[in-house]
């Protein structure tokens, strides 16, 4: 699934390595999906990024934002105009300061399983 989704442009992935290339000690991805018009954005498609991670022995170090802004730069040069994520109590702090808000309508999920 996931080489096919990469395959695809559907899915991209950053990663953040130790200087030797030894381990990888952060990462992001995000998902390009079709997106209807609307106030915010008058795109067809928006970049949704999830899974943004930073080993705790290698935290506050600017790995996170140096992804987020790896990720946002690859967006413009898609051309893609919106990016959203879904932020933990821990990335909220570093994603306000990047220029993010939380929406006033909140997205909702059901299972259907």
């Amino acid at each position: 699934m996931a080489r096919r989704c990469h395959a695809a442009g559907v899915y991209r992935a950053w990663l953040a390595e130790t200087t030797d290339a030894a381990s990888v000690v952060a990462g992001a991805g995000l998902s390009v999906i079709p997106w209807p018009p609307g106030p915010r954005s008058l795109g067809d498609r928006l970049a949704f990024v999830y899974n943004v991670y930073t080993e705790p022995e290698h935290r506050h170090r600017g790995l996170a934002r140096r992804l987020m802004t790896t990720i946002h730069d690859w967006c413009r040069g898609e051309g893609l105009d919106a990016v959203a994520l879904n932020a933990s109590e821990f990335g909220q702090p570093l994603y306000e300061d990047m220029g993010y808000h939380v929406a006033p309508n909140p997205m909702m999920y059901l299972s259907l399983k």
